[in-house]
C-alpha cells in the first residue's frame, strides 16, 4: 500500500489511551492467522516485496509521527485542564454543582473555605444542611423558578459554617440536565457579609439622624412660636417644618439623601443663600479633584460642602435675611455657626472628618480665623479647599446687603490672601480651574 492512495489518519486530539487500544487491536489482528501472512508473502517477487516493506515503513513513519502529535496534544490538553482547575479552585467566588436530590456533587475550594469544611467531606452533602433554616425556602422557591422558567436566578440568603458562625451569601443559579438529562443547578456563591451589614449600619445611622433631626425640628418649631412678632414668618416656618417631616419620613439607609435633606432644612433658614452650599461642594470637588485627591476624599469634599453653614439654624433668620450692616453682637452670632456645625455634626459617624472641616472652614492660614484660630498646616486640607470655595461662591453671588460682585472678583480676592488667608496651592489650583480651563459655577 502506499501513502500517496492511503487516507491521512485524523488523530490529532486523540487521547493516548484510545491510540494504545488502537495499536493493540491492530496487533492482535495481524497476529491472527499468521499463515495466511506467509502465503501472501511467498507469493510476492523480490521487487513486489521491497515495494511491500517501502510501504510498511513509511507507514511505521507515519504512525509513529502521529503518535508525537498524540502525545504533544495530550501533553497540551492536560496544561488547559491544570490551568481552569487552578482558576476554578482559587476564584475568589464559591462554584458548586448541585444535584436534584439537594446533593453537592462537585465543588470548588472557595466553596469549601465558605462553608469551614474538607472539600472530600463537603460533596454529597446537601446544600440545605448548610442553609440556615429561617431561609431554606428563599432556595426552594428560587429553584422552582428555574425548573419553571428555565432561566438563571438570584437569591441572598443566610448559610451555617460546620463551625456555627453564619455568613451572608449570594447565589446566581441556572439548571444545567446531566448525562441522564435530569437538571442539575450550577451555582455561583458570593460572600455578601460585609455589604449586609454595612447597609445595616447606614439603616441604623439614617434613623439616628432622623432622630436628631426630629429633635432640632421640635426645637425650631417652639422658637419660633416665642417670636411674637413674626406672626406670618411663623406660618411659613409651620408648613416649611411639615415639609421637613414628610422628608425625614423618607429617610432609610440612602446617605446622600440625608444630607441634602439638612442642606434643605438649612437653606429654609436662609432662603437668600438657597443654593449656596449645594454651589460650595461642587466647587470644592472640583478644587480636590485638580488637586488630585481621591474620588473617597472628593465625596467626603462634597458631604461637608452641603453642611458646612448647617449651624445657621441657631441664628434667627431676620439676622440671617438682613438687607443692612451688622452690629458687633450679629457678626458675633454668625460666626458661631462654624463650632455649631461641629456640635450638630460631631457624634455622626462619617466616613469622613466632617464636623473638624466643618468647623475649620473659616480658620485661616495666618491664624486669624475662627472659631479656633488655627494655622497652616494646623487646619485640615479639606477645610482649607472649603474656604476658598466659600469665598468664591459668596463674592460671585448676590446677598441681601449687596449685589453680585462677580467671579473675577471673587478670584482677585483669594489671589490677595493667597499665602496669608489662604493655602497657597488650594488657590493655584482654584485660579487654573477658572483661569485656565474654563470651570463655570453650577447652576
Amino acid at each position: 500500500m502506499s501513502s500517496n492512495n492511503q487516507p491521512h489518519r485524523q488523530t490529532t486530539g486523540m487521547p493516548v489511551n484510545e491510540a494504545k487500544s488502537l495499536r493493540q487491536q491492530a496487533e492482535e489482528a495481524f497476529l491472527a492467522n499468521p499463515a495466511r501472512l506467509a502465503e501472501h508473502f511467498d507469493k510476492l517477487t523480490p521487487k513486489a516485496t521491497q515495494d511491500a516493506l517501502y510501504e510498511l515503513r513509511v507507514d511505521q513513519i507515519e504512525l509513529e509521527m502521529q503518535n508525537d502529535e498524540l502525545r504533544r496534544s495530550q501533553a497540551e490538553l492536560d496544561t488547559s485542564q491544570a490551568r481552569y482547575f487552578d482558576f476554578y479552585d482559587m476564584a475568589p467566588v464559591g462554584y458548586c454543582t448541585v444535584k436534584e436530590s439537594e446533593l453537592i456533587e462537585q465543588a470548588n475550594l472557595t466553596t469549601a473555605t465558605l462553608l469551614g469544611m474538607n472539600r472530600a467531606l463537603l460533596v454529597l452533602q446537601k446544600i440545605t444542611r448548610f442553609i440556615l433554616p429561617d431561609d431554606q425556602d428563599i432556595f426552594y422557591l428560587m429553584r422552582q423558578r428555574i425548573l419553571e422558567t428555565g432561566e438563571p436566578q438570584r437569591c441572598e440568603l443566610r448559610f451555617v459554617k460546620q463551625d456555627g458562625t453564619t455568613f451572608w451569601a449570594c447565589l446566581d443559579a441556572l439548571a444545567v440536565p446531566d448525562h441522564a438529562g435530569t437538571p442539575s443547578l450550577r451555582i455561583v456563591m458570593t460572600d455578601i457579609t460585609e455589604r449586609v451589614l454595612a447597609t445595616k449600619e447606614l439603616a441604623y445611622q439614617a434613623e439616628e439622624k432622623g432622630k436628631r433631626a426630629a429633635e432640632l425640628l421640635v426645637a425650631n418649631r417652639e422658637l419660633t412660636y416665642q417670636a411674637e412678632e413674626k406672626g406670618k414668618r411663623a406660618a411659613e416656618l409651620l408648613i416649611a417644618n411639615q415639609e421637613i417631616k414628610r422628608y425625614i419620613a423618607e429617610l432609610e439607609t440612602a446617605f446622600m439623601s440625608t444630607v441634602q435633606v439638612v442642606n434643605t432644612l438649612s437653606e429654609m433658614r436662609d432662603p437668600y443663600t438657597a443654593g449656596h452650599e449645594r454651589k460650595v461642594a461642587e466647587i470644592a470637588v472640583a478644587i480636590g479633584a485638580e488637586l488630585g485627591l481621591s474620588a473617597r476624599d472628593q465625596e467626603g469634599l462634597r458631604v461637608a460642602g452641603y453642611l458646612h453653614d448647617i449651624g445657621k439654624i441657631s441664628i434667627p433668620s431676620e439676622i440671617l435675611s438682613k438687607p443692612g450692616a451688622l452690629r458687633w453682637t450679629e457678626r458675633q452670632l454668625i460666626q458661631e455657626h462654624a463650632q455649631a456645625s461641629y456640635e450638630v455634626l460631631k457624634d455622626v459617624k462619617f466616613p469622613w472628618k466632617i464636623a473638624e472641616v466643618v468647623r475649620q472652614h473659616h480658620e485661616r492660614i495666618d491664624g486669624s480665623g475662627y472659631p479656633q484660630g488655627l494655622k497652616g498646616e494646623a487646619i485640615q486640607l479639606e477645610a482649607r479647599i472649603l474656604a476658598v470655595a466659600d469665598v468664591v461662591e459668596a463674592m460671585s453671588s448676590h446677598r441681601p446687603y449687596r449685589p453680585a460682585r462677580g467671579i473675577e472678583a471673587a478670584l482677585a480676592e483669594i489671589e490677595r490672601g493667597c499665602g496669608s488667608h489662604f493655602d497657597v496651592t488650594v488657590v493655584n489650583a482654584c485660579l487654573s480651574l477658572f483661569r485656565e480651563k474654563g470651570y463655570v459655577i453650577p447652576d
